[in-house]
């Protein structure tokens, strides 16, 4: 009775993770806010499912376990109400909003009770942001890699359908494809808003993509996949290596120069990392073929308008000028920030006249982070930096090879790809690439608890 309530509850919990990761892109567009909803609804569900139907299955591992409560502590952190002995408006930075609150309340209006955020409403809408994110890492950690590699298969199937509508709206300059994305610029974009964060999508997925197709490769100890015939082996090769062409293909018409640059750099560090596995340059025949036709393909369609894009100053980009205005943010808010999901209107504080524009984020997920949260933030970085290093270490020492270690390093890849990204924009305060994020976070740390090993 017990195994066939916890067979069920895997198969409910890979049901969900794979409904959030195929979703997740697809709702980036005009029902975003819709899906982020939806989202968190999901992740109570998956996390119910997961401490009540699998008592005792949460298997993060201590220091992966330890990190996440820990990262989720400190953004709670910020709502709890301070004790009348703490003075708030003696808190650092928090004078001119002290200011604000004495006219506010002098006005008869009720303003909210005083906490380390300034915005406590802002902090709860981040804390809910978070609940499907904290879902999806615990399940797939908890997943045996069997249900892991079935969410992989699903999460390619998106992005092979991202990708051929990137291509499409590319090369056909209809809005009709852009499904209601009027601020386009003719570049693909997929069903996002934003093509940064499109082609974001495309460079996690991409060494993704390469481990699954160099697998059969380097597989030296399963025995289903020694016993695979060349034909199914030459099959997946040829449909993955049309997978590879279309992600090349459309993030190069995503005009993103900061992805475009990542795209390549993570199908040179997939070449050379997943060639010192494999041990034969051969083996890795399909990739470089993968890479020439795609870009032979794109300068046929037309690629030399993005290539333009190139010529331009990157320092004439406004995001510059933010990042200055932010860091003296840092500074006046240090050592606690302002409240995880203040940055907008905290910004405005500290804004120039001759910026009027409205600054919704950093542009640059790092600077965001610490200036929300301050000594905090820094701490989740730094001890982000410090396991994913450490899981390096580890899985490059390992002697057992497989598919799933090659998931391993192609979820590796693409979550260094991100990071780098991160510094240039807001991928991972975007719900859709912070889940997929996660995803290959979950991916790259899962430990081996499955019989068959890898």
């Amino acid at each position: 009775m017990i195994e066939n309530k916890s067979k069920m509850s895997i198969k409910s919990l890979t049901f969900l993770t794979g409904m959030l990761v195929f979703l997740a892109p697809l709702f980036m567009n005009q029902y975003k806010e819709i899906f982020e909803l939806g989202a968190a609804v999901t992740g109570i569900v998956m996390l119910t499912v997961l401490f009540w139907g699998l008592p005792g299955s949460v298997k993060t591992g201590y220091l992966y376990g330890t990190y996440v409560a820990l990262a989720t502590l400190f953004v709670a952190i910020y709502l709890v109400p301070f004790p009348d002995v703490i003075h708030w408006n003696e808190l650092p930075g928090r004078s001119l909003y002290a200011d604000v609150a004495n006219f506010i309340s002098a006005q008869g209006v009720e303003i909210a009770y005083p906490s380390l955020s300034l915005i406590p409403g802002n902090t709860q809408r981040a804390l809910f942001y978070l609940v499907p994110v904290l879902a999806l890492f615990l399940v797939v950690m908890s997943l045996p890699r069997r249900s892991v590699k079935t969410l992989v298969s699903v999460f390619l199937v998106v992005v092979f359908f991202e990708s051929a509508l990137g291509i499409i709206q590319y090369a056909s300059g209809s809005d009709a494809f852009y499904l209601g994305n009027k601020e386009h610029g003719n570049t693909a974009s997929g069903t996002y808003r934003n093509r940064d964060h499109f082609v974001a999508l495309l460079e996690m997925a991409l060494p993704l993509a390469i481990g699954i197709m160099v697998a059969p490769f380097i597989s030296r100890s399963d025995s289903d996949e020694r016993k695979r015939d060349r034909e199914s082996v030459l099959s997946s090769t040829l449909t993955l290596s049309l997978v590879i062409i279309l992600m090349l293909l459309a993030s190069f018409f995503s005009a993103s120069r900061a992805g475009i640059g990542l795209v390549v750099l993570g199908l040179m560090l997939s070449a050379f990392i997943f060639a010192y596995y494999v041990g034969k340059i051969k083996s890795l025949g399909f990739l470089l073929i993968a890479s020439i036709v795609g870009m032979g393909v794109a300068f046929n369609v037309g690629i030399i308008p993005i290539l333009n894009r190139f010529a331009s100053d990157p320092m004439e980009d406004e995001r510059w000028r933010i990042f200055e205005n932010s860091q003296r943010l840092i500074s006046e808010m240090f050592p606690w920030g302002s409240g995880p999901g203040t940055f907008p209107q905290v910004y405005r504080a500290f804004q120039p006249i001759e910026q009027p524009h409205f600054v919704n984020h950093a542009h640059n997920d790092y600077i965001e982070l610490i200036s929300d949260m301050g000594v905090f933030g820094v701490l989740i970085i730094a001890g982000f930096a410090v396991l994913y290093l450490a899981r390096w270490v580890s899985l490059l020492r390992s002697q057992r090879h497989g598919t799933f270690k090659s998931l391993q390093i192609g979820a590796g890849i693409g979550i260094f790809l991100l990071l780098l990204h991160s510094y240039v924009d807001f991928n991972l305060h975007q719900m859709a690439n912070a889940l997929i994020f996660v995803f290959l976070a979950a991916i790259f740390f899962h430990v081996n608890r499955d019989k068959q090993g890898y």
